[in-house]
């Protein structure tokens, strides 16, 4: 199915797996959701790697973490 955003609270590993995967960076935006701390951090390495830009990161009482960002992909 075609989509602009991808919404994923997911385990660390499954969300590893999905960021390096081709499928996300066609995606516009993106909110990757329940990061523990350590995993925030190399989740947002790893993105770094790619296009994918993170706009706004918000801290749940210094346990979890969300990103919402963009990869740049055109929208057809």
């Amino acid at each position: 199915m075609s989509a602009d955003l991808v919404v994923a609270n997911i385990y660390f590993d499954v969300m590893k797996g999905l960021i390096s995967s081709p499928g996300l960076m066609t995606k516009k935006w993106f909110v990757l959701s329940g990061l523990l701390g350590s995993q925030a951090r190399d989740i947002a390495f790893k993105l770094s790697k790619y296009r994918a830009k993170i706009i706004k990161i918000w801290d749940h009482d210094g346990i979890y973490y969300t990103f919402l960002g963009t990869t740049g992909a055109d929208i057809a």
